[in-house]
């Protein structure tokens, strides 16, 4: 014979389960939500320096104007960095430039947590 008080409780153990499953998901699904697109900029951020480099390269632009279309760029970005974060190399003193950028990006998540993602990306003239 089966006793009903024991199924009573079974139930209410697989329903804790789900809920906490389902709690699971939720955040993960948040964070992703909030922290993939972080990445998705930073990997566009740093395909526009590729290009920056290589076209610096090209037209051998002086260093002021690298530094200010970087600084440009980061702020459409809505990436946090500052002038001394940027390294313009030339390559054996040639017209090759390679960038060398040190960024950050500050996301508030619920409860005024704060969470810094700190970038650095050395991007070669292709």
């Amino acid at each position: 014979m089966i006793n009903s008080d024991s199924l009573l409780g079974q139930r209410g153990i697989i329903k804790l389960g789900c809920l906490s499953f389902l709690a699971l998901w939720t955040c993960l699904g948040y964070l992703s939500y909030r922290i993939v697109p972080v990445y998705l900029e930073k990997n566009a951020f740093s395909d526009g320096l590729v290009k920056i480099a290589s076209r610096a390269s090209i037209e051998q632009w002086p260093d002021s104007r690298i530094v200010s279309l970087v600084l440009a760029m980061a702020k459409e970005k809505d990436f946090e960095m500052r002038e001394e974060d940027i390294q313009v190399k030339h390559v054996r003193g040639g017209p090759e430039v390679i960038l060398i950028v040190n960024y950050q990006r500050t996301e508030i998540f619920p409860s005024d947590y704060q969470h810094v993602f700190q970038f650095k990306t050395i991007a070669p003239a292709e």
